[in-house]
């Protein structure tokens, strides 16, 4: 319910007996990383540029989800290591779902906020002390 009224799901209810496909993790990624905005600017030709990424064109949906799904293919939510293995109406692996989540959170600012590893050379150095009289 909380996804639905946060807008990044259409309706309220969920098919739970039915597959997450990699559209649909696609279009919620979008929705949850706030680019629902930007995707609706989408004309068709930049809709099939993008899709052509993925093997797809605009006829393959409708506006609006051709929009979204070219959205996720321009920010880079649906990583280039995906773009020859997806499969609109094919299950969503856990690794494809990870991903996309992880890259939700990093577009939100909410992954990982680090400087660097205490193993890196430029984070922590030790110092000696030195006493001069």
């Amino acid at each position: 319910m909380a996804l639905y009224e946060a807008g990044i799901l259409t309706g309220p209810s969920i098919q739970s007996n039915e597959p997450l496909t990699q559209t649909v993790a696609a279009l919620i990624a979008v929705r949850a990383a706030d680019f629902k905005e930007l995707a609706y600017t989408y004309p068709v030709e930049k809709i099939d540029a993008a899709l052509s990424k993925l093997q797809l064109s605009s006829t393959d949906f409708s506006i609006k989800t051709g929009q979204e799904l070219a959205t996720a293919v321009d920010t880079g939510l649906i990583p280039a290591s995906h773009y020859l293995s997806f499969e609109p109406y094919a299950e969503a692996s856990t690794e494809f779902v990870y991903e996309l989540l992880g890259k939700v959170l990093a577009n939100k600012g909410l992954y990982k906020n680090y400087i660097g590893y205490t193993s890196d050379a430029d984070i922590f150095q030790q110092h000696q002390l030195t006493i001069t009289n």
